[in-house]
């Protein structure tokens, strides 16, 4: 039995009567059938130098009540009680504010780890949308595919990504990549200023006479992502291209309700997924 758990030992009563005790005192369950498990678990609440602090006035007070008791005999136990009113209320007050102490001081547990998932995209259908003098159809919602080792597949980014890692994957690799327009786009540039603003299209691509502005985006796409899209095209409209050889591309993982809901309603834009876990 270590010193802590002795000096526990030597307040009156059983161990069950003063784990009892302790437990009403505390406000809360202390747990454990000898002196060390309750000591041990008084640790745990109070902290070390808390406990030592609460066990030696928690022993003269059980003790002061064992004379009193001896004093004014048994048939006085209710008496010695009322006596030790304020005693047992400074120890009460006491603990309260070891408690607070220690949870204050005990460091704070690791985040659970949310595992991140890859978003579904097979319950969403959109109509197609016509573009161009000859009136050419593509699908409003569809993926970016990429081909590797001659199979084309949705494009997979990592989960560290950034808006600019996207950026530059789609750079380096475009010429693997299919954005679903019915035409191989050649790559422009990027950060492309299409106006006076500070506003720059994060990609420029073109196909004949059709021009393409592409907004990036690495979490789930919203309303006023879908504007700045909308902004672009009609800043490259004012540069003198037809309206109807301006297409406009959002790229996002997700896009949310608002964006679904309205894209129909806007002409010469389109919406291209492409898969990382979120």
């Amino acid at each position: 039995m270590s010193g802590y758990s002795q000096l526990l030992s030597s307040a009156p009563g059983s161990c069950a009567d003063i784990r009892q005790e302790l437990s009403a005192l505390l406000g809360l369950k202390v747990s454990g059938t000898t002196y060390n498990a309750l000591w041990k678990n008084l640790e745990l609440h109070l902290g070390h130098d808390g406990a030592v602090s609460f066990v030696d006035d928690f022993v003269d007070f059980r003790q002061k009540r064992k004379t009193l008791e001896k004093v004014m005999g048994k048939k006085s136990k209710t008496l010695a009680m009322a006596m030790l009113t304020d005693d047992r209320i400074r120890l009460e007050k006491a603990a309260r504010k070891l408690i607070k102490k220690q949870l204050k001081d005990r460091p704070a547990p690791p985040a659970r780890k949310v595992r991140k998932k890859i978003p579904d995209h097979s319950h969403i259908r959109l109509p197609e949308r016509t573009y161009g003098t000859s009136s050419d159809s593509v699908a409003i919602y569809a993926p970016i595919l990429e081909t590797k080792n001659n199979k084309a597949a949705p494009l997979r980014g990592r989960s560290s990504w950034l808006e600019k890692h996207l950026e530059n994957y789609l750079q380096k690799h475009w010429l693997h990549l299919d954005f679903g327009v019915g035409q191989r786009l050649t790559l422009i540039d990027n950060q492309v200023r299409l106006s006076q603003t500070h506003e720059k299209v994060d990609l420029l691509a073109q196909a004949g006479s059709l021009i393409v502005p592409i907004e990036l985006k690495i979490k789930e796409a919203g309303g006023s992502d879908l504007t700045q899209v909308q902004s672009y095209r009609k800043d490259a409209i004012r540069q003198g291209y037809s309206p109807e050889n301006v297409l406009g591309i959002l790229v996002a993982p997700k896009f949310s309700s608002k964006v679904l809901n309205i894209v129909e309603d806007m002409p010469g834009i389109i919406l291209r997924w492409f898969e990382i876990p979120l």
